[in-house]
């Protein structure tokens, strides 16, 4: 499948493609995890404030 997009794996022995791959491979990771690290805190807060409210209601 790699060969199809003029991309095989013999290319990836260049340090210079090495390098790239593995810097957006990088930044790929981190913007996934500052994603789901916000996800996490908007659902923690959303979860503070129903048990909030519903003292004060209860």
């Amino acid at each position: 499948m790699g060969a199809l997009s003029g991309l095989t794996f013999a290319d990836f022995e260049t340090p210079g493609l090495l390098v790239g791959a593995l810097f957006v491979g990088i930044i790929i990771g981190m913007a996934v995890e500052q994603l789901l690290t916000a996800t996490m805190w908007r659902g923690v807060a959303s979860t503070k404030i129903i048990v909030k409210l519903g003292r004060l209601t209860g």
